[in-house]
């Protein structure tokens, strides 16, 4: 009886984690695919697109750096010319990655926050992008025209 109810406290932990890792890579997914603009939206936000564009760039950038000691070996092998090993190590420092991430999902709230006045359906899909009936059915007719 007790080993049934240690196998099952293993198994709770084993799909406990699999579970945050598998929710916190779709949250990056989201974070860095951003929802379909609507053609009049896009007409009203095309300079903050743009500014939103450089910034899933820099969250990118941070992610890499943030993952990078648990990708394979030959990802660490980046094509850039650093004078010494030291210097490599510093520029790609997972904790900097952190801080940066966090630093930029911060700018890209406040310019979804900005965004909210002149394309409100895009801003909410930006900060929480869970799909609605109307979502759906507004992709549905984007793809049918």
């Amino acid at each position: 009886m007790e080993s049934s109810v240690s196998n099952i406290g293993a198994l709770e932990r084993t799909i406990g984690s699999m579970e945050r890792f598998r929710t916190c890579t779709l949250s990056h997914w989201l974070k860095i695919r951003p929802p379909l603009v609507l053609t009049e939206e896009k007409r009203e936000i095309e300079s903050l697109l743009l500014q939103e564009e450089k910034l899933i760039k820099e969250l990118q950038g941070a992610y890499f750096l943030v993952t990078r000691p648990t990708l394979p070996h030959y990802f660490r092998l980046v094509q850039i010319s650093f004078s010494s090993f030291e210097e490599y190590e510093r520029m790609l420092h997972p904790p900097d990655g952190k801080k940066l991430y966090g630093e930029v999902i911060e700018r890209l709230n406040t310019l979804a926050t900005e965004m909210g006045n002149k394309a409100p359906r895009y801003a909410r899909q930006r900060l929480q992008p869970v799909a609605k009936l109307v979502d759906v059915q507004m992709a549905i007719r984007s793809h049918a025209q």
